[in-house]
């Protein structure tokens, strides 16, 4: 019932335009329900729904409790117009025993933690900080309109934990969970007119590791060797990502291209502002976007996980290595993660994520030993509805080999979509990919080609190439030819899809190879690129360096783009986009009906950049899906 309402909601608060150009020259604008277009399509009634795809994801953020007795997750609820969390717990041995521990709708869970094995934590939208028992429902709040709250974490052995709390200034407080008290309060910084962009704790939950921004705009990082001493500026790049702190705290994990190709992760004294020795590298992957996998109660960084060809997991302690033996060798057909585990490294939970279903939760008790599925992200999508992601590598007209993925090849040749992501630092990974499989199940072959620019892939193709968007462009040419010449795409009937920088390259893409693609189709696109930089904060600009330079080599302007596009293209956007300004679109519409256009409008009510799963994306791929079986339609 909450999804059907949902529905209506969004079907009612979208506005659908599309002009189309008559036999007789002559051009004729329609404005009808974007309901009754999906429900036109005779596609529909043979293929799986957009909303069996794109329903929003039942759960996130597993945790255990402090003795493992519980897991915690925030399960969603469609509540109009944005999707909200709650705090929920299961028995691990129980698991269709789930109770709800957060019980007013009107709490937008944020993030949330145990303070012990009786009390969690939660941070809401607003900022506000309240601690609950899970037993009795009783929420007390610890701390309300400030500006940032973060949650620290937990003092072992006890019911106190820690938050960072910025609100006249930048303090770490002190909670007792069990008597709902403020303990202690430390100023972290006492210099005015500063802004703490970044931080780092330690195992003992005190700040040690700070980027500050002055007054004057310059950016520093401040470094303590103790939570007592003084704090010391550091000769470390302010754009150089920092990953974490070392055991002891007395070295910073940074991600440099000290040696190679590829960005690995080295130590940085900041005792003698040195950079080295390293701590890991692979050769073949960056890893400025790495994620340390800490244990906190052993008081070590025990692993590393970030994007390969597949999500990778590189372990430093043998115990972990030993149980991601086993859990590989029970889920065989999926790639596990441990995301959870207690203090003992006895239980944990599994996180295991797959090309054709939506991610599953195991729960794993190595001392049993015992395993079984607790939780799956979207229980309704099932595997005969879905096809396998596969990796390829093409070689483009320069010389470079990029990796990719394409999902539907084989067999005939057949029309195909080219997604394109945003960025242009994102990247395509391996894993469950709804909009692919979504099309996929219409018929399409769809190609999802990881560009020069996007992340992970060394100098040569994620730094030298992110300013040079006309390589970008023929990269994804280069990638559709390989389709064409495998046999798996029929030539000239493609489209492009994109969000945000993505929608970008598929505007230009249709200008600059025209005979190439059929159509084109972008959410939260970027049509004027100069003018999307220069709206970006200096400070975020600062931490992007590449955007001054591809501003210098920015392709053609608004005006330009739209009177050359000679193809038919849906311009959709939400009117609540906070990275992209919605008068980006409306402007792009403007044009495309000054010049006589063929394109269709889809403006969503309320929706943010990123759709994500609920009623707003199904409703922007149902138009998707209307769309191309008018302009690309399958034999």
């Amino acid at each position: 019932m909450i999804c059907l309402l949902s529905l209506q909601f969004v079907c009612h608060n979208a506005l659908v335009k599309l002009k189309v150009r008559a036999w007789a020259s002559s051009c004729v604008k329609l404005t009808v329900a974007s309901f009754l277009l999906s429900a036109a399509s005779p596609l529909l009634a043979q293929k799986e729904d957009a909303q069996y795809y794109f329903s929003v994801p039942d759960c996130r953020d597993l945790q255990l409790s402090p003795d493992a007795s519980f897991i915690s997750f925030l399960h969603s609820f469609e509540k109009v117009p944005k999707i909200r969390w709650e705090i929920c717990i299961l028995n691990p041995y129980k698991g269709n025993a789930i109770k709800k521990v957060s019980e007013s709708e009107d709490d937008d869970i944020s993030t949330y933690f145990w303070a012990n094995s009786f009390y969690l934590g939660m941070i809401d939208s607003a900022n506000q900080l309240k601690v609950i028992n899970h037993r009795f429902h009783d929420p007390h709040t610890m701390c309300s309109r400030v500006k940032q709250v973060d949650f620290l974490g937990m003092l072992p052995g006890t019911s106190d934990f820690k938050a960072f709390v910025h609100d006249r200034d930048y303090r770490v407080l002190t909670f007792n969970a069990q008597r709902s008290k403020e303990l202690e309060s430390e100023l972290v910084f006492d210099q005015k007119d500063v802004v703490i962009l970044k931080y780092l704790a330690d195992f003992d939950r005190n700040i040690r590791l700070i980027l500050i921004e002055n007054k004057q705009g310059e950016r520093i990082w401040f470094y303590r060797i103790s939570v007592k001493a003084d704090w010391t500026p550091l000769m470390l790049d302010p754009n150089m990502p920092v990953l974490g702190l070392t055991d002891d705290s007395t070295r910073i994990l940074v991600a440099s291209r000290m040696l190679g190709e590829t960005k690995g992760i080295y130590y940085y004294n900041p005792l003698t502002n040195e950079l080295g020795p390293a701590f890991y590298v692979d050769p073949a992957f960056d890893l400025d976007r790495a994620e340390l996998i800490v244990d906190a109660a052993g008081r070590s960084v025990c692993g590393v996980r970030y994007q390969g060809y597949k999500p990778t997991t590189h372990w430093f302690v043998d115990q972990f290595e030993q149980v991601q033996g086993m859990a590989d060798g029970l889920l065989p057909d999926t790639v596990n993660e441990i995301v959870a585990f207690n203090r003992e490294r006895e239980r944990y939970i599994i996180r295991a994520v797959s090309d054709r279903l939506p991610v599953r939760y195991y729960y794993l008790d190595y001392s049993a030993p015992y395993y079984g599925e607790v939780l799956s992200e979207q229980a309704n999508v099932k595997q005969e509805h879905t096809l396998p992601v596969e990796s390829f590598e093409f070689m483009t007209r320069d010389g470079l080999f990029l990796h990719s993925y394409v999902v539907g090849a084989g067999g005939q040749p057949k029309p195909a979509v080219v997604l394109l992501h945003d960025g242009p630092e994102e990247r395509f990974s391996w894993g469950w990919a709804p909009q692919a499989q979504f099309l996929a199940n219409l018929g399409y072959v769809v190609i999802m080609p990881n560009y020069r620019g996007s992340s992970g892939y060394g100098q040569s193709i994620s730094e030298s190439g992110r300013v040079d968007v006309a390589s970008m462009l023929t990269d994804i040419e280069d990638a559709v030819q390989w389709a064409v010449d495998e046999g798996y795409v029929q030539p000239q009937q493609v489209a492009l899809l994109g969000e945000g920088f993505g929608g970008y390259l598929a505007a230009q893409a249709l200008l600059s190879a025209p005979y190439s693609y059929s159509c084109g189709a972008a959410y939260g696109g970027i049509y004027d690129l100069p003018n999307y930089i220069d709206a970006i904060p200096q400070r975020n600009q600062e931490d992007i360096p590449y955007w001054a330079q591809m501003r210098s080599t920015a392709l053609p302007p608004l005006p330009v783009l739209a009177e050359g596009l000679q193809k038919p293209f849906l311009v959709a956007y939400g009117t609540e986009d906070k990275v992209v300004d919605p008068r980006q679109s409306r402007s792009m519409i403007d044009r495309l009906d000054d010049y006589d256009k063929v394109y269709r409008e889809l403006s969503l009510r309320g929706a943010p950049h990123s759709l994500g799963g609920g009623a707003y994306a199904v409703e922007y791929y149902r138009q998707v899906e209307s769309f191309l079986a008018e302009h690309l339609p399958l034999p």
